[in-house]
């Protein structure tokens, strides 16, 4: 099974706590962000920063302050965050036809919105917190 990079997951992890906050209005600040999905501050941080000067999402300081997605979490694709986190596909060689399929069959499931993704993991939530 293929594994993601911890700045990828954690980025996805982020935005779709951003998405599911989204509504509100209110920035989020990085601490809660960082506790509700598990990641520690100082490299949520760093993703936060490489997230903002992609566009992904706007920041304001003060006591008022956090984060918050600069678009609609459904015009917000999970294949646009992990391209500002892992950068464009490099794909080239004698395997390129292969990495050429995977990135096809990826494509529709990155196509996912944050707002799906977020759907989807309050959903899994659900069924975890549900079992005896």
């Amino acid at each position: 099974m293929l594994k993601l990079p911890a700045g990828a997951e954690y980025s996805l992890l982020a935005m779709t706590h951003l998405a599911a906050t989204y509504r509100t209005g209110e920035p989020a600040k990085a601490a809660e962000v960082a506790e509700a999905a598990g990641i520690p501050l100082s490299f949520l941080e760093r993703l936060l920063s490489q997230l903002r000067a992609a566009g992904l999402i706007e920041s304001t300081r003060g006591p008022g302050g956090g984060h918050r997605l600069a678009r609609p979490p459904e015009a917000i694709s999970a294949a646009e965050v992990l391209e500002v986190i892992l950068g464009p596909s490099a794909v080239g060689g004698q395997l390129r036809f292969l990495w050429e399929r995977c990135e096809r069959v990826l494509g529709e499931v990155l196509g996912l919105s944050l707002a799906e993704l977020a759907d989807e993991l309050r959903r899994e939530q659900d069924v975890e917190d549900y079992q005896i």
